[in-house]
């Protein structure tokens, strides 16, 4: 069959019904083209569900993965591996409007939505049986402009799918009224190729984190005692809402919206894109750690105890300081005298080294006891953030982040202002602490951790970290938090029954330790970001937001999702 090319380019034919025949022909070739493309695309939107046709027909199938799909086992795999769900299907939008036709088409058919950015919370909860996921990861826009945002200067607007390396966002500063965009899978590649402009931003510390969830919890890490949470540095969100609109929220656009995103996102909307406000990033970083191996409950608790008054109007905002201490069991010492765990006071400093040396000198007096090793170390800027990723390479080429899965479990709990812990408390807590370790309880596959870091305070009359910050601007809770503890363990990705066990053992030995400094006593006391996936909701919500705030989100839910679309074990019921 010869090839029948433009008439136009066919000078050389002499007759105008040749050239009249070959465009006919050419017509006729490309309707068929056409029909057969058309055709397949209809048959591939009629082997799964209503569902799928709806969304196939508003979608190319190659952004739909439904089961029986090849990739959807895989797609659907969780982070956590403890805790899994059975999705309906994933849709990966490339577009806002992709998202609004998703979200039309599930909302038809009564299918309850969840989002996914990193896909990282601690109960799964971007995943839900019977829902479906919406993955926002090819939404990877960074743009800067200094007057992005009207009165604002340096914002950056960034695509939800964005994720963390560790510390910061690094955010470049370029010349009033210019933007640029950049398509970049990992935030490290943007450090790299950003590397001579100080821009930064406060953020959590796990790599490959998820702009937008970040944003919907809160996100707390290094310099949030200079800046706040995560969210408390977002200016606007665009989102899209239970009916298919698309919204751009901000302090005067749609306050309501914006308040309830910034806390408890998961029960209103999809976010598509962020704008931030960014900070010139410290010229000079020290990370510290100093290690005191601890053999007894009481010089802990005095320990612990004075951290917390020194915490409560004596460190800095420029200070990010907490401990960490590892709860594996260690039955080898179940016969010995010698019980002790190492307990590190870890943290970053942004100034210079004679101010932090006399600061530390000044809180470790109190503790009446030598340290075993004190370690310092001096930074430029890239470099402390690929030292906050534990030195990993901030390039993501040749890394697949999904391989990175884990078993574990974890609670949080905030000591507030309002309810300091008395050295009686930390007695308490200490002796359980050192009773489990040294019993060994639970099987010696499972490794735990207790992490305790300063997230508020007042210094020189000022509040720092989430203190800074009204508890009118967002949902988010506690803002009188002083410490945020985590409290969990790691495990094997096994499925036998010693792994099941393990897993109910730690969960217990977790909330032990977690109500012997006070869990579960009074309202907001929990960190939403660090889901408790044993909670229910409104156990989840007493913790997280309050009594106050969870009426007023329970009426935002009945404006902005009716039908409550926005679906997870945790999210807000009519």
């Amino acid at each position: 069959m010869r090839l029948c090319i433009n008439p136009l380019l066919i000078s050389e034919m002499s007759s105008g019904q040749k050239r009249v025949g070959c465009l006919k022909e050419l017509l006729e070739k490309t309707f068929i083209v056409f029909f057969l493309i058309a055709s397949s695309w209809k048959a591939e939107c009629t082997r799964h569900s209503p569902l799928y046709d709806c969304l196939c027909g508003k979608l190319k199938p190659s952004k739909i993965v439904f089961p029986g799909d090849s990739t959807f086992p895989l797609a659907t795999l969780t982070y956590n591996l403890a805790i899994k769900h059975n999705a309906t299907g994933i849709v990966y939008p490339s577009a806002p409007d992709d998202v609004a036709e998703a979200v039309k088409c599930a909302s038809r058919f009564g299918v309850p939505l969840v989002a996914r950015s990193g896909g990282h919370s601690y109960a799964s909860f971007s995943s839900s049986s019977g829902s479906l996921i919406i993955d926002v990861t090819n939404f990877k826009e960074f743009s800067f402009s200094s007057n992005h945002v009207g009165e604002v200067d340096e914002a950056v607007k960034i695509g939800a799918g964005l994720r963390f390396v560790d510390g910061f966002l690094f955010c470049p500063f370029f010349a009033r009224n210019t933007q640029t965009s950049l398509h970049t899978t990992r935030l490290g590649d943007l450090e790299l190729a950003l590397q001579p402009h100080e821009r930064a931003l406060a953020h959590g510390g796990c790599p490959y984190i998820g702009v937008s969830g970040h944003a919907s919890c809160g996100g707390f890490g290094v310099g949030s005692r200079m800046w706040g949470l995560f969210l408390d540095q977002v200016l606007q969100l665009e989102v899209v809402t239970a009916n298919g609109t698309i919204l751009t929220t901000s302090e005067k656009a749609y306050p309501d919206l914006f308040f309830a995103m910034r806390g408890a996102g998961s029960s209103f909307g999809i976010i598509t894109s962020l704008t931030l406000r960014t900070h010139a990033a410290p010229r000079k970083v020290i990370q510290f750690e100093i290690s005191y191996r601890l053999q007894d409950p009481k010089t802990t608790a005095a320990v612990l105890h004075h951290f917390q008054s020194w915490a409560l109007h004596l460190a800095p905002p420029r200070l990010s300081i907490g401990w960490s201490v590892d709860l594996t069991p260690q039955p080898q010492y179940h016969y010995s005298r010698k019980r002790e765990l190492v307990w590190r006071l870890r943290g970053s400093y942004f100034g210079n080294s004679g101010r932090l040396k006399r600061m530390l000198k000044e809180l470790t007096d109190g503790f009446n006891i030598s340290p075993e090793e004190e370690t310092t170390q001096h930074f430029n800027w890239l470099k402390s953030v690929e030292a906050r990723a534990r030195h990993a390479t901030l390039s993501s080429s040749g890394i697949n982040p999904s391989n990175n899965n884990a078993t574990y479990y974890a609670k949080s709990h905030i000591i507030r202002e309002c309810d300091l812990l008395r050295y009686e408390d930390w007695l308490e807590f200490t002796i359980k602490i050192y009773s489990i370790i040294f019993t060994g309880r639970f099987s010696p596959k499972f490794s735990g951790f207790l992490e305790l870091d300063l997230i508020g305070g007042s210094y020189e009359g000022q509040p720092t970290g989430v203190k800074h910050f009204s508890s009118s601007t967002s949902s988010f809770g506690p803002r009188d938090a002083l410490l945020l503890f985590q409290i969990g363990g790691y495990g094997p990705n096994d499925t036998d029954k010693s792994h099941l066990e393990g897993m109910m053992a730690l969960k217990k030995w977790a909330q032990l330790l977690y109500e012997n400094v006070g869990g579960g006593q009074k309202e907001m006391t929990g960190y939403n970001c660090y889901i408790d996936s044993e909670f229910s909701a409104e156990r989840a919500h007493r913790e997280y937001f309050g009594a106050v705030k969870t009426e007023k989100l329970k009426e935002m839910k009945l404006d902005w999702d009716p039908k409550g679309l926005f679906h997870n074990p945790h999210t807000f019921s009519i």
